[in-house]
C-alpha cells in the first residue's frame, strides 16, 4: 500500500470520530445565546483587535491605568489575536467568531486526546470515548464564559503527549519542534497552567523508560530537544514577564488571596474536574458561574458528575493494560497538585517542599492549583477508553454481535455518561448569562468615544464612577471597554492597582471617596488635573447594583457641580438606571437624584487642564500621599495649574527641598493602615502605630499595602498612638471580607459605650482574640457587650482569660455563659503580675435567629472597664518636614476626620472626633478655618433641640434627617417620617403637648416600598388607645379613638405592621422595610414648618481647642444643603492663633451638639503663597509616540521642572540639550519629573521608554 493510500485509509477510519468530535464542539458553542457575547478573555480582541495587536507587543500602554506595563498582554499576541482579526477582516460577527473560538478549542482538545490513546493501542470506539470524556470536562465551566485563553493549555496536552510519545519512538528533532509549537501556541496565557501540564510528558517519558520500551537515555534526550525548543519559542512572553516584573505592578498580592483561592480545592471537588474558586463565589447579585449552581445543589447532578471519575478509578482497578501506570500517575500526580496547598495552613509535605508554608512567593503564583486538572481528566480518560478497549479484547470472538453488544455499547455509554455529565452542551450555557453583553456598545457610547477622538488635545479622559468590572445596562464587559473605542488615554477604577503605586495611590484616594459617599466637590477638577485629565467620562449607566458601587445619578450632581468643571454634553436618550435586583436602600428612599432620567453618558470638560505633559517653575511640598491631595484639593491648597507637587516622603534633601518650594502643606495622610483590593468599599484598615508589626495579632493575606513610597518609616507616616496605662489590640475586627475601623480592637476602651470592638461579623468569632496591655495592675476588669441590635442576635456567651507576663503565662480563667445574662459580667483578675498582657479569647457564642442576619452578627466588646487612668487615641500626622520647616517658610496643616455616609447603615465614622498632634519647630501664628457639617445621624431629640422642632421620633431613616418625625405633621404628602430598616413594631413618636382630646387620627402612609402600618397604640400619661389602621390603595386611613384619649403630652407607637422584605445588597439578607407615614392628624396635633426653611445661627460656639486655645465659631443653618451632607456656615470667631514650639494637641471632640467637625485647616502663608504663584513654563510635545516624548519647554529662565504624566517608572529617561536629566523624582502625585537647568530659550526635552527594546530581541530569538 502507498503511503498516500495508508493516509486515506486512516482518515477514512478517523472522520467520523471527528464528526463527532466537532459536532460535540461547534454545536453547542453556536446555539448558546445567538447574538450576545460573553465577557470571555480581553475585550479588546472584539472591540479593536487591530489596535490591540500594537499593545499586546508593547511593554508599555499609555491608553490605561495613566501609563502602564500591561500584564500578560502579549499572550494574545498568538493565536488569539490573529484569529479574531482575521475573522474580523472578513466581516464575520463577533459572536459566531467567538463560538467558532470556543468550538475550535474544545475539538482540538478532543482530537489530541483521541491521537494518545489511539497512539497507546486503543482501539477507535474507546480512543472516541476518551476523547468525549476529556473534551466534556466540568473543568470548561468557570473558563468558557470567563477566560477561554485559559483553556488552550488543556486544549494543547493531548497533543503534547502524543508528540512526546512519538518522539520517544522515532527519535530526532521533528517531534519535539511539534511540541514547541504547541507550547508556542498554547503556553504564553499563564504560565502556571504551562506548568501544570508539564508533568504530564515528564510522567510519560519516566513510565516508557521504567517500562522499557523506550531507554533512559532516549528519554533524556526526548526532554533535553523539547526543553530547549520550547524555551526557545517561549522567549517572548517569558523576556515580557521579566520586564513586568521589573518595571509593572506586582499583580499577585493585590488580587485573591493563597487562603482564598485554595479553600475550595479540596479533593472531593477536583475528583470532578471542579474546585476552581471562581466556580462557587456568589454574592448578593449572581453567582460567578451561573452553571456552578446546578453542580451545587442538584442531587442528580452531583451524582452523575461522580460517575466518570467511578468508572475511571474503576478500569484503573481492575483493567490489566500496559499502559495502566501511566494513566494512574497521571491521575495521582494531578490530584496532588490540583488540590495544592487546601487546606493552606495544613498543605500536603509535596507542597511544602515546592512552596514553603508562607502565603508568598512561588504559593501565591501556584494558587490557582486546580489548572493541573487536565492530568486527572487525561487520566480518566484513558482509563475510561482501556475499560472499554478491554471488553473489546473479552468479546473477540469472532462475533461481531459480540464485538457490538460489548465495546461499542460500552463506548457509548461511557460518552454518554460523559455528555449527560455537561448539560450545557444543550442548554446554551456556553455563554453564562450573568456574564454576558450586547455584540456592539450603545450608540451612545460609539457617539461619544468619536466625540472624545475629534478633540483629542493630549489629555485623559477620566472615568467616573470607578467599578472593579466593567458593567454596564448593556451587558458585563470585565475590562472597561472605552480604551478600545477611543484613542485618548483613559484611567478610571479597576479592580487591581494596575498601573504604577503612587498613581494609583492617586486614583484610588479619588474614587474611594465617591465609592464611600463623601467626595467633596471642590477636589475633583484639581485632582483630575493632577491624573492629566481635561475630560471626565460620565458612566450614567454603570450597573451599580452589581458591585453595590456608588449610584451613577449621585456621582453625576457631584461633578457638575464641582468648580473648575464645565458644561455637560449628553449623549443617548436620557433614561432611569433601573438596578437588575432591588436595591431599596436608605438612599434609594432618601436621596431625590436617584432614579431621575440622564443621558447614559455625559462628557464634562475640565477647566483649566495641564496635560499629560507640562511644566512648571516652582514646586510645592506635601506630607502624605494620594488622600492628603485630594484633602488639600477640597481645602483650596492645590494649584495644578501654577505649581508642581512633590511628597515629603520622597526626598532625599528635604531642608533644600523646603528652601526651593513654595509651601509645605501637611495632611494626614498616608496612613499607616491595612489595604485589600477585594471590591471597591470598605477597603482600608484602622490607623496602625507606625513599625513592621502588623495592625492585628494575626496575619492577613489580603493586607496589600501600595508601595508608593521607597520607604515606610514613622516619621513618612499618619501613625496613632493610644496613651494610657491600657492599650488593646486584637487577632481581627469587622468582617472578614472587608475593614470596618470603626470597630478596631481600641473602641473597646475608649470609654465610649457607643462605639466597640466587633469581631467575626457575617463570619466565625469564635476563637478571636482582644489583647490588653498594661503598664499598671489589673486588678479587676468589667466586660460590656454591646446593646443587642434587636430580641434575638448573636452574642458571646463564654470567654477564657489569659494573663501573660515577661516570663510567660501567669495564669487563666474561663467565664461560663451564666455569669453574664444581661451581657455583662465583672471578672476578679487573680495574676499577681505588675505589667504585662491579658488575652481574652471568645470561646462560645450563642443566638440569632435562623436564615437572618442576626445569626451572624458581630460580637465583641463596648467597654471594658479596668479601674485605671482612661487610655486616648491620638492620630500624629508625618513630621518628617513639619519639625523641620522654619518660620519663613509658608507652612498649612491640613487635618479631616474619617467619615462614612451617613446612609450606609451598615457603616459608623471611623473617627468620632478629630484628634491629632502636631510637632512644630517653632512657634507660629496660624489663621484657623473649620468644616462643620450637621451629623446626620443625630436623633431626633438632639436635632429638635437645635431646630426648635416640636416633635421627636424614635427611629429615623439612617442618615436621612429629611425623614425625622417631625415630617409626619409639616402638612406635606411629599415629605414622610420614615423609621429605619428592620425597625418597624415600636418605633414611637412623641408629642410633648396634644393641645386637644383625641378622638380620632387621620394616617396617610406612602405606597410603595415600605411595611404599611396596620396598629397605633396612642398613651397618655397612664391611658392607653390601640386603635386599627386600615389604608385604602392610596394609604390613607382613619381611625376612632374610643374613649377619646385627653389633651396632654402623646406617645404615637406604632404596634402593628403588614412586614414587607427585601433583601440587603451587602450580604444578601432578608430584612423589613421600614414604615412610612406622610401625615398624621389629630385634633391638637403641633404644625412645623418645612424641615429645609429652619434658620439657626449659633454665636461663637466652641469647636475645637488647639494646644491651650479654645476655638470658637459663629455656626449658620440657612437653607436645605445640611440635609444632604453639605457643610454648614461656620466662621471662626477668632481665627488668628498663635501656636507654641514642640508638640500642639488638636482635639474636635468638644461637645458641639449635632454638629462634626470634618476639617481642621492651620494656614501660615501657604495659602496665599501657592495662589501667589504665577508660571511661565510651557510644555510642548513636538513628536509623540508610544515609547517616547519629544518636548519643547519654554518659560525655564530660573530652571523648570518637565513632568511627564505616564505613571511614575524608572523604565523612562530624559535627555536635554546638555544630556541625561538623571533619575526622575515623584511629581503630582504619581508621575516622572525631572529638573531642566535654567535656559533663556526653548528646551528641548527627550523622553524615552527603555524596556522595549528587550522585547524587540526576544521576538527576534524566537
Amino acid at each position: 500500500m502507498t503511503l498516500a493510500a495508508g493516509l486515506r485509509t486512516r482518515l477514512a477510519g478517523a472522520w467520523p470520530a471527528v464528526a463527532v468530535l466537532a459536532v460535540l464542539a461547534y454545536v453547542p458553542a453556536l446555539i448558546a445565546a445567538p447574538g450576545r457575547m460573553p465577557s470571555d478573555s480581553k475585550l479588546y480582541l472584539y472591540l479593536d483587535p487591530g489596535g490591540f495587536f500594537a499593545d499586546a507587543a508593547s511593554t508599555f500602554d499609555p491608553l490605561q491605568f495613566a501609563g502602564w506595563v500591561p500584564h500578560q498582554h502579549v499572550a494574545y499576541l498568538w493565536p488569539s489575536l490573529p484569529w479574531f482579526w482575521s475573522v474580523d477582516a472578513l466581516g464575520i460577527p463577533d459572536w459566531i467568531a467567538h463560538r467558532l473560538w470556543i468550538g475550535t478549542i474544545m475539538l482540538a482538545a478532543g482530537l489530541g486526546v483521541r491521537w494518545t490513546a489511539r497512539l497507546l493501542g486503543l482501539g477507535v470506539a474507546a480512543a472516541l470515548s476518551a476523547a468525549i470524556v476529556y473534551q466534556t470536562s466540568l473543568y470548561v465551566l468557570p473558563y468558557v464564559s470567563r477566560t477561554s485563553v485559559m483553556l488552550l493549555p488543556w486544549a494543547g496536552l493531548g497533543w503534547i503527549v502524543a508528540f512526546t510519545i512519538r518522539a520517544g519512538r522515532r527519535g530526532g528533532w521533528a517531534d519535539p519542534a511539534a511540541i514547541a509549537l504547541v507550547v508556542l501556541t498554547v503556553g504564553a496565557v499563564n504560565a502556571t497552567a504551562l506548568a501544570m501540564i508539564v508533568p504530564a510528558p515528564v510522567l510519560w517519558l519516566l513510565h516508557a523508560a521504567w517500562q522499557r520500551s523506550i531507554d533512559w537515555r532516549t528519554a533524556a534526550l526526548v526532554a533535553a530537544r523539547t526543553g530547549v525548543l520550547s524555551i526557545g519559542v517561549s522567549l517572548w512572553w517569558i523576556v515580557m514577564l521579566v520586564i513586568q516584573g521589573r518595571h509593572g505592578t506586582d499583580v499577585l498580592p493585590y488580587s485573591e488571596s493563597l487562603a482564598d483561592v485554595s479553600l475550595t480545592a479540596t479533593a472531593p471537588e477536583t475528583w470532578r474536574a471542579l474546585g476552581y474558586w471562581l466556580f462557587y463565589v456568589r454574592d448578593p447579585y449572581a453567582a460567578t458561574t451561573t452553571e456552578s449552581l446546578r453542580y451545587l445543589s442538584s442531587s442528580p447532578a452531583i451524582l452523575v458528575s461522580y460517575l466518570i471519575p467511578l468508572v475511571a478509578v474503576t478500569a484503573l482497578v481492575a483493567v490489566r493494560w500496559a499502559h495502566r501506570r501511566f494513566a494512574a500517575l497521571l491521575v495521582g500526580v494531578g490530584l496532588v497538585l490540583a488540590v495544592g496547598v487546601h487546606p493552606v495552613d495544613d498543605r500536603s509535605p509535596l507542597m511544602r517542599v515546592f512552596a514553603g508554608d508562607d502565603d508568598g512567593g512561588l504559593a501565591l503564583a501556584l494558587r490557582s492549583s486546580t489548572r493541573a486538572l487536565p492530568l486527572v481528566t487525561l487520566g480518566f480518560g484513558l482509563a475510561a477508553a482501556a475499560l472499554v478497549d478491554a471488553l473489546r479484547s473479552r468479546s473477540n470472538d469472532g462475533s461481531p454481535n459480540g464485538r457490538l453488544a460489548n465495546h461499542r455499547l460500552a463506548a457509548v455509554g461511557v460518552s454518554a455518561l460523559a455528555i449527560v455529565n455537561l448539560p450545557a452542551l444543550w442548554t446554551g450555557a456556553f455563554v453564562d448569562p450573568a456574564l454576558e453583553r450586547a455584540q456592539e456598545p450603545p450608540d451612545a457610547w460609539l457617539q461619544a468615544a468619536a466625540a472624545l477622538d475629534e478633540r483629542a488635545d493630549g489629555g485623559r479622559v477620566l472615568q467616573l464612577p470607578g467599578a472593579e468590572f466593567g458593567a454596564f445596562r448593556w451587558g458585563y464587559t470585565v475590562d472597561q471597554p472605552l480604551p478600545g473605542l477611543t484613542d485618548v488615554p483613559v484611567v478610571t477604577r479597576d479592580l487591581l492597582p494596575l498601573g504604577s503605586p503612587a498613581a494609583m495611590d492617586l486614583l484610588y484616594a479619588l474614587d474611594d471617596r465617591i465609592q464611600d459617599g463623601v467626595l467633596e466637590p471642590a477636589a475633583v477638577a484639581p485632582v483630575a488635573r493632577l491624573l492629566g485629565a481635561d475630560t471626565v467620562w460620565l458612566a450614567n449607566d454603570l450597573a451599580f447594583d452589581r458591585f453595590a458601587t456608588a449610584r451613577p445619578e449621585v456621582v453625576r450632581e457631584l461633578v457638575l457641580g464641582a468648580p473648575g468643571m464645565g458644561d455637560a454634553t449628553g449623549f443617548g436618550e436620557p433614561k432611569t438606571n433601573r438596578p437588575d435586583v432591588a436595591m431599596i436602600d436608605e438612599r434609594a428612599i432618601a436621596d431625590h437624584r436617584v432614579g431621575a432620567p440622564v443621558p447614559p453618558v455625559e462628557l464634562v470638560p475640565v477647566l483649566d487642564p495641564v496635560g499629560v505633559v507640562r511644566a512648571h517653575e516652582a514646586t510645592m511640598l506635601v506630607s502624605g500621599n494620594g488622600d492628603g491631595l485630594v484633602d488639600a484639593a477640597a481645602a483650596g491648597l492645590l494649584a495644578p495649574t501654577q505649581v508642581a507637587v512633590r511628597y515629603t516622603a520622597d526626598l532625599d534633601d528635604p531642608e533644600a527641598a523646603i528652601d526651593a518650594a513654595v509651601a509645605l502643606v501637611v495632611t494626614d495622610s498616608n496612613r499607616d493602615r491595612a489595604r485589600h483590593w477585594r471590591s471597591s468599599q470598605d477597603t482600608t484598615g484602622f490607623t496602625e502605630p507606625g513599625g513592621d508589626a502588623p495592625g492585628v495579632l494575626r496575619d492577613v493575606p489580603s493586607d496589600s499595602r501600595l508601595p508608593v513610597f521607597d520607604r515606610d518609616d514613622a516619621v513618612t507616616q499618619t501613625i496613632a498612638e493610644q496613651r494610657g496605662p491600657v492599650r488593646a489590640s486584637a487577632t481581627a475586627y469587622g468582617e472578614p471580607f472587608a475593614y470596618l475601623p470603626e470597630h478596631r480592637p481600641f473602641m473597646a476602651i475608649d470609654g465610649d459605650p457607643e462605639t466597640a470592638w466587633i469581631v467575626g461579623e457575617h463570619g466565625e468569632p469564635v476563637g478571636e482574640t482582644l489583647r490588653l496591655t498594661y503598664d499598671e495592675p489589673l486588678s479587676q476588669l468589667v466586660l460590656r457587650q454591646p446593646a443587642a441590635a434587636g430580641p434575638d442576635v448573636r452574642r458571646i456567651t463564654g470567654i477564657s482569660i489569659v494573663g501573660l507576663d515577661g516570663n510567660g503565662t501567669a495564669g487563666a480563667l474561663t467565664v461560663d455563659p451564666h455569669d453574664w445574662p444581661d451581657g455583662t459580667v465583672t471578672v476578679d483578675v487573680p495574676f499577681a503580675v505588675t505589667s504585662g498582657e491579658l488575652d481574652i479569647t471568645i470561646d462560645a457564642v450563642d443566638g440569632g435567629v435562623p436564615f437572618t442576619g442576626s445569626i451572624v452578627a458581630g460580637v465583641g466588646f463596648a467597654e471594658i472597664e479596668h479601674g485605671l487612668d482612661p487610655t486616648v487615641e491620638i492620630t500624629r500626622p508625618p513630621h518628617d518636614t513639619l519639625a523641620r520647616a522654619s518660620t519663613s517658610d509658608p507652612l498649612a496643616v491640613v487635618l479631616t476626620r474619617q467619615r462614612v455616609d451617613p446612609l450606609e447603615r451598615w457603616r459608623d465614622d471611623p473617627e468620632p472626633a478629630l484628634t491629632r498632634e502636631i510637632e512644630l519647630s517653632a512657634a507660629r501664628t496660624f489663621d484657623v478655618d473649620v468644616t462643620v457639617r450637621v451629623d446626620r445621624r443625630a436623633s431626633d431629640a438632639a436635632l429638635g433641640a437645635l431646630l426648635g422642632w416640636p416633635v421627636a421620633a424614635s427611629s429615623r431613616l439612617t442618615g436621612s434627617p429629611s425623614h425625622a418625625g417631625v415630617a409626619a405633621f409639616d402638612a406635606d404628602s411629599d415629605t414622610a417620617w420614615i423609621t429605619e430598616f428592620g425597625v418597624g413594631v415600636g418605633a414611637t413618636i412623641e408629642v410633648p403637648s396634644a393641645s386637644a382630646p383625641i378622638d380620632r387620627i387621620e394616617v396617610d402612609q406612602l405606597v410603595g416600598d415600605h411595611s404599611p402600618v396596620t396598629e397605633l397604640t396612642l398613651r397618655t400619661g397612664d391611658q392607653q388607645r390601640v386603635v386599627a389602621i386600615a389604608p385604602d390603595a392610596a394609604g390613607r386611613a382613619t381611625a376612632v379613638v374610643e374613649p377619646a384619649l385627653p389633651a396632654g403630652p402623646l406617645v404615637i407607637e406604632v404596634s402593628g405592621i403588614e412586614p414587607r422584605t427585601t433583601i440587603d445588597r451587602r450580604f444578601g439578607d432578608p430584612v423589613s422595610l421600614p414604615v412610612a407615614i406622610s401625615e398624621l392628624r389629630f385634633d391638637g396635633a403641633p404644625v412645623v414648618e418645612p424641615i429645609e426653611t429652619h434658620v439657626v445661627t449659633l454665636p461663637c460656639t466652641p469647636v475645637a481647642t488647639i494646644g491651650d486655645r479654645v476655638i470658637e465659631a459663629t455656626i449658620s443653618i440657612d437653607g436645605p444643603g445640611w440635609l444632604d451632607g453639605e457643610p454648614v456656615s461656620a466662621q471662626v470667631c477668632d481665627p488668628v492663633t498663635e501656636l507654641p514650639v514642640g508638640d500642639v494637641l488638636i482635639d474636635a471632640a468638644t461637645p458641639v451638639g449635632v454638629f462634626d467637625v470634618d476639617r481642621i485647616v492651620l494656614d501660615d502663608g501657604a495659602r496665599r503663597a501657592i495662589e501667589g504663584v504665577t508660571s511661565s513654563a510651557v510644555a510642548t510635545v513636538v513628536d509623540s509616540g508610544r515609547f517616547g516624548r519629544t518636548v519643547a519647554v519654554d518659560g525655564c529662565a530660573s530652571g523648570c521642572w518637565i513632568v511627564l504624566g505616564e505613571g511614575f517608572n524608572d523604565a523612562w529617561s530624559a535627555k536635554g540639550p546638555g544630556g541625561d536629566l538623571g533619575e526622575a523624582v515623584l511629581l503630582d502625585g504619581g508621575f516622572n519629573g525631572w529638573f531642566v537647568g535654567p535656559d533663556d530659550g526653548a528646551v528641548v526635552v527627550e523622553l524615552r521608554w527603555t524596556a522595549q527594546r528587550w522585547l524587540w530581541v526576544a521576538f527576534g530569538l524566537t
